[in-house]
């Protein structure tokens, strides 16, 4: 028995105002909806409305109600009530099948393609799969690559109905036997499998990179003591190692204490990077993903121990900069830092600021994005405001400020930030 709080859609529309046209769409669907027992019937009409457009009224109603769950079903009398482009309701129609609604034209009933279609695809290879939405017709053939996947091809003809002798039929994905799913779809059989049943090539890449690299991660488990190589060897790895140290560290560090997340440990991440899918090394991944994935830490840790232990020891040149920034709170980034939290609390986008500069006192109101962010050593005086920036210039010149300068920031009567003794 359905549940009573699930409810099917009655969908219609008209491009132009015409109450008779929606009124037998109405009908017809009512007595669609009776002869299939469909219950809790609730009917949703945009009379006039273009189907081009997505913000129609009561189209919007409708996938309110579905992204709520709410509904059963949609019913409407054909593909073009639903939308005027064939693809975009194909991809809303499968957008609320995820959300537990099934979508049915007297056209075309939608839910039933992806049964079809597994049904097929299970099935022994031979007859080509056939299928319509609207007026567009389209045919799916299966090739074997070996005894574990078939590659599948798709035709399309918009007219006739029936393959075209001399048509191109195009890659349309790869279907493992062994899972019996559909992997690296192509858009001409999107709707036949939910997006939850396929996966593309870039989404199993960038699963393989991040499975990789937590292998990788609790392999070395954070401790330099799990590699064999003890001391860099290679020449450009020095180097860039002394450059790190010398130029890069310090603004690193500065950016993790500003940025105000961080616990002051800095923990060892591997940097796996796969190569791109060659036809062998996706099949095999498909067929055994976690296998592939172990295969793939083990050739890294394997490979990489100099690239390993780098990362440890610009970790350590990072860390100790960082401890020093929190050691010392005459730093200048602690100053900047207090300005930046002091206006994270704020939504303003203009603020009155005072600065003290060459013992001369001067207000302006300047731009609040300007100190939500780290000012390196000096604030623009660009982005004060054109009236008060000539005041600026005439008492300090062409120049800019620095976060010592300033003596408050305020906003409306509120002093949101007020400088204090160095350390205290």
């Amino acid at each position: 028995m359905e549940q009573q709080e699930k409810i099917t859609i009655i969908y219609c529309r008209t491009a132009q105002p015409d109450p008779a046209a929606i009124e037998a769409q109405r009908e017809t669907l009512l007595r669609y909806a009776e002869a299939h027992g469909f219950g809790n019937v609730e009917l949703f009409e945009d009379d006039g409305f273009s189907g081009s457009d997505a913000a129609r009224p009561a189209f919007a109603r409708v996938n309110a109600l579905i992204a709520c769950g709410r509904v059963a079903r949609v019913l409407a009398q054909d593909v073009a009530r639903l939308g005027r482009n064939v693809a975009d309701v194909l991809s809303w129609a499968r957008m609320a099948r995820e959300q537990g609604a099934e979508v049915i034209t007297l056209d075309m009933d939608f839910g039933s393609l992806p049964r079809r279609f597994a049904a097929w695809l299970a099935g022994p290879p031979g007859e080509a799969f056939t299928y319509q939405v609207g007026s567009s017709h389209y045919t799916v053939l299966r090739a074997r690559k070996n005894a574990d996947f078939d590659y599948l091809y798709s035709q399309s003809d918009y007219k006739t109905g029936s393959v075209k002798r001399h048509g191109t039929f195009e890659y349309a994905g790869i279907y493992c036997r062994r899972d019996g799913k559909v992997y690296d779809r192509q858009h001409d059989i999107a709707e036949l499998i939910d997006s939850t049943e396929c996966r593309g090539v870039t989404y199993l890449l960038s699963r393989l990179e991040a499975d990789v690299r937590e292998a990788v991660e609790a392999a070395i488990g954070g401790d330099r003591e799990n590699l064999r190589v003890k001391e860099l060897t290679d020449k450009g790895k020095l180097e860039s190692l002394e450059n790190y140290q010398k130029y890069s560290a310090m603004s690193a560090a500065r950016a993790v204490f500003l940025g105000g997340k961080h616990d002051g440990e800095f923990s060892f991440a591997c940097c796996y990077d796969p190569e791109r899918w060659t036809e062998d090394s996706l099949l095999e991944y498909i067929l055994d993903p976690a296998g592939y994935t172990a295969r793939e830490a083990a050739a890294y840790i394997d490979s990489h121990q100099e690239a390993m232990l780098y990362e440890f020891l610009t970790n350590d040149a990072l860390e100790a900069e960082y401890t020093a920034i929190v050691a010392n709170p005459r730093h200048p980034a602690h100053r900047v830092k207090r300005i930046m939290d002091a206006m994270s609390a704020t939504a303003a986008k203009t603020v009155r600021v005072t600065i003290c500069k060459d013992d001369v006192e001067c207000t302006f109101k300047a731009e609040a994005a300007d100190f939500r962010r780290d000012c390196d050593s000096h604030y623009w005086a660009w982005h004060i405001q054109a009236a008060d920036r000539r005041e600026f210039e005439r008492l300090f010149g062409h120049g800019d400020y620095a976060p010592e300068d300033i003596l408050r920031i305020e906003y409306g009567r509120a002093v949101i930030y007020e400088a204090r003794e160095v350390g205290a």
